[in-house]
């Protein structure tokens, strides 16, 4: 029940505070699944603030363990301008995953930042 209720409410947010980036970057790497999951949605959410935090979606891109994880970080940075080497690598690696979606994600991302 209160899961649920967090994420309703979590969806409402258009754009989280800048100021709150630190705090979302730390929750990346927690290792309940949607707690980091969240936190990666969100930063995404960031907009042009998201570049300077790309590197904590890109470590869960390529190293949380959970997969649906790894996934919101592929679709989150499909909104993050300005990726650096690091995170694009990152991206190729993931776009080559046995799992569908998160190929899928990966490889939209990379299509994203070449026509930003």
């Amino acid at each position: 029940e209160v899961r649920a209720w967090a994420s309703d409410v979590l969806t409402n947010v258009e754009q989280p505070a800048p100021k709150l980036a630190p705090q979302l970057v730390e929750l990346t790497r927690h290792v309940n699944a949607p707690v980091a999951g969240w936190a990666c949605k969100l930063l995404g959410r960031l907009g042009s603030h998201a570049t300077q935090y790309q590197q904590a979606l890109a470590m869960a891109l390529s190293t949380h363990a959970d997969t649906s994880v790894k996934q919101l970080a592929a679709l989150a940075l499909q909104n993050v301008p300005e990726l650096n080497q690091a995170t694009l690598d990152a991206l190729r690696m993931a776009s080559s995953s046995s799992d569908a979606r998160l190929s899928r994600l990966a490889k939209q991302a990379l299509v994203a930042s070449n026509s930003a």
